[in-house]
């Protein structure tokens, strides 16, 4: 017969498979319900794992139902629709950053995007010869989606995203009062384009190609 504490631990959590599927699913107690969710895989094992590490989440705090099902291009939608709501006129860089991340991140589900695959992208990005500066700014966007899907409360948290070191630092800074000399210096037609780079820091080109 089953002990206190079987009954207690099959009450928590358990894994099944269900008729005519090699694959084993996952059900467990939260937030008030039962939640079932698939593991998509056969290994009777892996789908132990997953169950631990539900009831882990849950002890912790930290489980939200619903989570394993939160995809990049979940993610993806959240981030855009933040940037259009917003108003904020950086959409279309923030696009570019997009479509390097769908190359590798499509169809992942946001709880697969760990900091090992990560650091596999920007070695791939690498490879490819995108500068640090540029990679960097796709991890900030990553990052930012996950902070959106957190904020949405679809996740409880996100990878570590460590960022690359950037050669092409930027030197040679004014202080403000030659930067109010120079301006004095120009023309009038460039006056706006300088004082726009000193408050944003933004290079010539990114300034130059602003619609």
């Amino acid at each position: 017969m089953e002990n206190q504490q079987q009954r207690r631990k099959r009450s928590e959590g358990c894994i099944y498979r269900v008729k005519n599927s090699a694959n084993w699913y996952i059900k467990y107690y939260s937030h008030g319900k039962y939640h079932v969710e698939a593991t998509g895989s056969a290994d009777k094992k892996v789908a132990e794992k997953v169950l631990k590490d539900r009831l882990a989440k849950k002890t912790l705090g930290r489980l939200i139902p619903g989570s394993s099902r939160v995809t990049f291009e979940d993610m993806e939608q959240y981030i855009l629709d933040d940037y259009k709501t917003d108003g904020k006129r950086s959409l279309d860089r923030i696009k570019i950053s997009l479509e390097n991340l769908r190359e590798y991140f499509s169809a992942c589900r946001a709880e697969t995007i760990t900091t090992d695959k990560i650091n596999i992208y920007k070695r791939e990005r690498q490879a490819e010869d995108a500068a640090n500066a540029s990679i960097n700014r796709d991890l900030s966007v990553l990052k930012r989606m996950f902070n959106l899907a957190i904020q949405a409360g679809r996740l409880s948290q996100r990878p570590y995203i460590p960022m690359l070191k950037e050669k092409n630092v930027r030197t040679g800074f004014f202080e403000a009062s030659d930067f109010l000399a120079l301006r004095e210096a120009l023309p009038a037609y460039l006056q706006p384009v300088v004082t726009f780079a000193y408050y944003t820091g933004w290079r010539k080109s990114e300034v130059l190609d602003l619609r």
